[in-house]
């Protein structure tokens, strides 16, 4: 009798053959023994059995568990550097390698019944790269404030996602960007400070860092102070009297100039000034010669026409509030001065005293002057009348010049006090020869206004 065939389980099985037939019987017992086969398990994460790593970086801990008492496990296909050790029935896959590509690696038990395996992929990765593909000047340029640079780009390689400029490493107004599909990173913009500037550019993403270094220089602008206040005197048809000189207070030895008016560039002034004969808009553009930088200002030169004549009109005689109003042939912008005061933008003056007064008309640029002289009639209020040589007296003084004036002085019953003549020394305080007590009185004066006959009445003071 034979026994045979394949076991498809696993365990201990005991067992007896009996004969049959014949004179009585034997049998035979025995024990059959099947061991399972042996199982290769993945203990670490899913992620570790195909992972990628950076080149020389450490990867991620591949570990397998083995079960049913194999004698080892081989690993095959894994890359220089990186090994596999097996101990306690646990297989680490562990280690970096220095050489990119993408390996597949097997994992084999060896011995016990049967054979397992599985596989895996580990992909070493190389650095990221950066290389400049615009021209090689472009990382190195200079030009002036306020022009755009020359757009300087950047490929990155090997795995990067994206670059950035170092905060603070470009002039304002100069930014970088990322084109995702090109790869390309391309630094470019407008110039809005001068200096010299030296950049960097990262990588980021991908395996490590990449970085390249550049200079943009940016120099200044000339700086132009034309006199933005010039004037030139005309007469009254508009013809220029005088002139005026614009001038740039800069050096033909560091900067070139050239001039211009509203018909174009003026043939032959290139030097730092300009003597203007006729009033307009005038431009001058100031070239560096160091740098080939340059700016342009503008300048206004305005026509200025004297006064030729200044006429007033004042409020009427013992207004409470006096003012005059001034008027100027021709028309222009001017300024006017009362009698010896400041000069005002304003052609009218308030609150004024009684008496003649001068008006000074001056256009603004100093190209002549226009007087006229008025007079403003008021009454002294009080009057004290103590022999001290101040205010001994009353009268209207201001229309000494109408001799046919005369005033009626009356205390507060009614009582004519005093007649008098605008052309005497005034009322002295008495009556027939007596001082009269301090007290208002009241007065009526007939004059004449603009060739008109006027009465007016009101009260003053006597003070003792």
């Amino acid at each position: 009798m034979t026994i045979s065939g394949t076991a498809l389980e696993s365990g201990t099985f005991p067992f007896v053959v009996t004969t049959t037939g014949g004179c009585s019987f034997s049998s035979l017992s025995g024990v059959l023994v099947v061991s399972p086969d042996v199982r290769l398990i993945p203990t670490s994460p899913t992620s570790t059995t195909y992972q990628s790593a950076c080149i020389n970086a450490l990867i991620d801990p591949i570990t397998y568990r083995t079960e049913n008492n194999p004698t080892s496990v081989s690993v095959t296909g894994l890359p220089p550097g990186i090994t596999g050790v097996y101990a306690g029935g646990v297989l680490t896959i562990s280690g970096s390698s220095s050489v990119v590509a993408t390996y597949p690696y097997v994992v084999t038990t060896v011995g016990g019944c049967g054979v397992d395996s599985l596989n895996g992929t580990i992909t070493i990765n190389p650095d990221v790269t950066i290389a400049l593909v615009s021209p090689a000047s472009t990382a190195s340029q200079t030009v002036c404030i306020n022009d755009p640079i020359l757009p300087i780009t950047y490929q990155l390689g090997n795995g990067a996602t994206g670059a950035s400029l170092v905060a603070g490493t470009v002039p304002e107004g100069i930014q970088g960007s990322y084109n995702s599909i090109t790869k390309t990173f391309t630094i470019n913009g407008v110039t809005r400070e001068s200096g010299t500037f030296t950049y960097i550019i990262r990588t980021l993403g991908g395996c490590g860092t990449a970085s390249f270094t550049g200079t943009i220089n940016v120099n200044p602008l000339p700086v132009i102070s034309l006199p933005q206040d010039g004037y030139i005197c005309v007469d009254p048809s508009g013809n220029p009297i005088s002139d005026y000189t614009l001038t740039t207070n800069l050096s033909t030895s560091q900067y070139s100039f050239e001039w211009s008016d509203i018909n174009g560039v003026i043939v032959g002034e290139t030097g730092n000034s300009y003597l203007a004969t006729v009033p307009g808009q005038y431009s001058v553009k100031v070239t560096s010669l160091a740098t080939n930088c340059y700016d342009t200002q503008n300048a206004t030169i305005t026509p200025s026409l004297a006064p030729s004549s200044a006429t007033t009109s004042q409020t009427t005689y013992f207004e409470n509030n006096q003012e005059v109003v001034i008027s100027v042939q021709p028309p222009g912008e001017y300024l006017y001065q009362l009698d010896s005061g400041p000069f005002q933008a304003n052609n009218y003056f308030l609150a004024l005293f009684s008496g003649e007064h001068t008006v000074t008309v001056k256009d603004k640029f100093g190209c002549g002057t226009a007087q006229t002289t008025f007079r403003i009639v008021n009454f002294p209020k009080f009057f004290t009348p103590n022999e001290d040589g101040y205010n001994d007296t009353w009268n209207i003084f201001e229309i000494a010049d109408q001799p046919e004036a005369y005033i009626y002085i009356f205390d507060r019953y009614g009582k004519l006090i005093k007649q008098l003549s605008t052309q005497g020394e005034g009322w002295d305080g008495k009556y027939n020869g007596s001082a009269l007590p301090g007290d208002d009185y009241w007065f009526k004066v007939f004059y004449k206004e603009n060739g008109q006959d006027k009465e007016f009445r009101s009260h003053f003071a006597l003070k003792r």
